[in-house]
């Protein structure tokens, strides 16, 4: 992320021109003995100005990462796969990410399975068990399938995420001996800057 200052010309101008003005002011007052009585000057210096960093990683990773543990060949119906995936916040800002699945290959295999997603819980390599559902949702090689909703995760925190892929168990013949391939993308954003008061309030 960048941190930009923008300033004007005449903005600048104008405030050169008050600093000549005063400086005249101090002159003449000083002229005539008065300058105790009649100035005070104050300052107010800010603090340091930083700017944060997003960093998301995938079970350690960015900016891919191989989801090997949520591999299987063969299945049959009924069948299912799971495994569990660490989402971590590496960066210095808290930020909200989403994630959704972008599928390829045979469509009539993508209709008959269908990912579930939890958050926590455990897996024993076949199913999900505990922690709390987000989603469950079947896969399209149509359009990309939202999986995961925004969720906010602090910085240095971990969200650990429990995924499992079922094959229905009324699949249809025809999705014998077919291949499927699922990307799931996960975007991050940092939270809107909350407004400052207005003037006057």
């Amino acid at each position: 992320m960048g941190f930009r200052m923008a300033g004007r010309i005449s903005g600048h101008a104008r405030t050169r021109t008050q600093a000549v003005l005063s400086l005249g002011i101090f002159l003449g007052l000083g002229a005539v003995g008065t300058l105790a009585s009649w100035s005070d000057n104050a300052s107010a210096t800010s603090g340091v100005f930083t700017t944060g960093t997003i960093e998301m990683k995938l079970d350690g990773s960015r900016p891919t990462h191989r989801f090997a543990a949520l591999e299987k060949t063969g299945m049959l119906r009924g069948d299912s796969v799971a495994a569990m995936l660490p989402v971590q916040n590496t960066g210095t800002t808290n930020f909200s990410y989403v994630a959704k699945v972008i599928t390829t290959g045979d469509s009539s295999l993508a209709n008959s399975l269908t990912v579930a997603v939890r958050n926590g819980g455990s897996s024993n390599g076949a199913t999900c068990a505990g922690g709390t559902p987000i989603s469950s949702t079947t896969l399209s090689t149509k359009a990309p399938v939202d999986l995961v909703p925004a969720r906010t995760l602090a910085s240095k925190a971990q969200d650990t995420l429990c995924f499992q892929i079922t094959l229905s168990s009324s699949a249809p013949d025809d999705t014998r001996m077919k291949y499927l391939g699922a990307t799931f993308q996960f975007t991050a954003t940092a939270p809107p800057a909350s407004a400052g008061p207005r003037a006057g309030e």
